[in-house]
């Protein structure tokens, strides 16, 4: 989850970049900032536009966008093996996403 319409379009062709190696990515929306307005322009669906015009054609569909970061519980759920890593990054409160999977894999044990 990327924070501020600002950075994000600053840094927009280094986050497409970012993601190239991994199995699986998930986006979110943009997390909103009290210190700028909402940009329409640069939203979570342009970023997820983006990342997917930048990785290998095969990882194209590795590739998934979410509005909510709890909207992708049931897909990473099904998605997610033992053994895997699974990482929350970002600003806002993406990380409960990161706590329900834990929760429900490990049965609420740490």
């Amino acid at each position: 989850m990327s924070h501020t319409c600002s950075r994000t379009r600053a840094l927009l062709e280094e986050f497409a970049g970012a993601f190239g190696d991994s199995d699986l990515t998930v986006l979110h929306k943009i997390y909103p900032s009290a210190r700028e307005a909402p940009d329409p322009d640069m939203t979570g669906p342009v970023l997820y536009d983006r990342v997917r015009a930048a990785v290998a054609p095969a990882s194209v569909s590795q590739i998934h966008y979410y509005e909510e970061p709890l909207d992708a519980m049931a897909f990473l759920r099904a998605e997610l093996r033992p053994g895997d890593l699974f990482v929350t990054m970002g600003a806002g409160d993406n990380w409960k996403l990161g706590k329900a999977l834990y929760d429900e894999f490990s049965g609420g044990t740490p």
